[in-house]
């Protein structure tokens, strides 16, 4: 039998004593300065106003932020090379990030997490993308989570869109938490009733709020009786002067995907992301 002198019985000993505890603490160190990067996404076809409504968010409710913008689709209005409201811009125009384009996606949004320094993701994705596509690929991210997800309508086109597209855009409403109606002056009330009656039959929970031209609340649509029984709940989330309430749709929105589309719990997700980072 080997001998073993006294002083390593008590190196071993220490080893086994000391070790677990600084794992332990380093592992407690490191989920302390672990920040959740949410990830704001705007689905809609092109010409529905979505890069309006992310510009306008960004200047009244997320000003002087480290928002990192993955750019899936270039509509009529452009986003500047110097937009003092997108610390960075990443154009993914290979494909829609829900299918061609999601390895791109994660390369981009890992570079950025390790360069950027992000506070904030936003992705404004192609007219054909999907919400339920794209959640997988925020779960594969570390420290991702999604935040504020919302379809965007431009309701003067969607008469002829129903027909066009068929199921892709009742599915593309049907996973929406939050339903964003513009230009809902271009129909009449008859032709507009009918549209919004069609779209809470596809989704039954989602927050549907009509904006104007300058995305500020439109009156003429909130006076509606028939608004009102649709939607009552709209009221908590736009100011007295018309604004959207970002954190009450951020809300509104975490708390939708998460009943809806979140089926591991918290654990799973974290020993997904581990294996990934490493």
């Amino acid at each position: 039998m080997a001998y073993c002198p006294p002083s390593a019985c008590v190196e071993l000993w220490l080893f086994f004593l000391i070790i677990p505890g600084c794992l332990d603490y380093r592992e407690g160190v490191l989920k302390d300065n672990m920040k959740t990067i949410f990830t704001d996404c705007f689905t809609g076809a092109k010409g529905a106003g979505k890069t309006s409504l992310i510009q306008s968010i960004q200047k009244v409710q997320l000003p002087r932020k480290r928002n990192v913008l993955f750019l899936n689709e270039e509509g009529s209005i452009a986003y500047s090379a110097s937009n003092p409201d997108c610390f960075r811009i990443y154009p993914i125009l290979g494909g829609c990030i829900c299918c061609s384009g999601q390895t791109e996606l994660i390369h981009f949004m890992q570079e950025s997490l390790a360069e950027d320094n992000p506070e904030r993701f936003i992705i404004e994705l192609c007219g054909a993308g999907r919400i339920k596509d794209l959640l997988p690929l925020l779960h594969l991210i570390p420290d991702c989570a999604p935040g504020l997800f919302c379809h965007i309508l431009n309701m003067q086109h969607l008469p002829a869109r129903m027909h066009i597209m068929g199921s892709l855009l009742w599915n593309q409403i049907a996973e929406a938490p939050i339903i964003i109606m513009n230009r809902c002056n271009a129909l009449v009330p008859e032709q507009f009733m009918s549209c919004l009656q069609s779209i809470r039959e596809h989704n039954k929970n989602a927050l549907i709020l009509p904006l104007n031209e300058k995305n500020l609340a439109d009156t003429r649509i909130l006076s509606m009786n028939f608004y009102q029984e649709l939607c009552p709940e709209y009221q908590n989330y736009f100011t007295p002067i018309g604004q959207l309430k970002y954190e009450n749709l951020f809300s509104f929105s975490e708390n939708q995907l998460s009943s809806k589309y979140i089926d591991s719990d918290r654990s799973e997700r974290r020993k997904i992301k581990i294996r990934i980072r490493f």
